[in-house]
């Protein structure tokens, strides 16, 4: 099911699917690097956010979850975990299984 949410999804703050792969016992996900990890690993490094940083995020979380619900998808994990950091700090949400 996360690989077919994944096709449908194209929008600048949510983690790109790049491919998809299968064994005889597996399938495999090729996913967007997010190299500076989730929100939750480096609220968890730096202790806190500084404003402009959190308002930034919060925009751009927002037009993801907008983009997901007039496409009638909904998240249902939304938690710092699950919001990813691209080597620009761009939030991108992820997690759709």
């Amino acid at each position: 099911m996360e690989i077919n949410i994944h096709r449908q999804l194209q929008h600048p703050n949510t983690v790109h699917l790049q491919d998809t792969f299968e064994d005889s016992k597996n399938i495999y996900i090729l996913l967007q690097l997010c190299s500076l990890g989730s929100l939750k690993d480096l609220l968890d490094h730096r202790g806190c956010f500084n404003e402009p940083e959190v308002r930034s995020w919060f925009v751009q979380l927002a037009g993801a979850v907008h983009y997901l619900h007039d496409h009638q998808l909904v998240h249902r994990d939304i938690k710092p975990g699950n919001m990813l950091l691209d080597c620009d700090m761009n939030l991108k949400l992820g997690d759709f299984g």
